[in-house]
């Protein structure tokens, strides 16, 4: 499979981790990671400014925040 995935969370080390084991499983995958507290809206900002410079555009979106007790 080839294709593009941004992941995005404040834990930037759980991030790196799960890229690597993405990548590794799906060859051709490429996985951008960018730390960000997305209930800051300077760091929402801070990462379309980031996503740009990086010339990457995002065609699904998939909200996956979780609540726990």
């Amino acid at each position: 499979y080839a294709g593009t995935l941004v992941l995005t969370a404040r834990r930037l080390d759980r991030l790196d981790a799960l890229k690597s084991e993405l990548e590794s499983l799906h060859p051709g995958l490429r996985v951008f990671t960018y730390g960000a507290d997305l209930r800051d809206a300077a760091s929402r900002s801070a990462l379309v400014q980031w996503l740009e410079d990086n010339d990457l555009r995002i065609n699904f979106l998939v909200n996956n925040a979780g609540l726990g007790d």
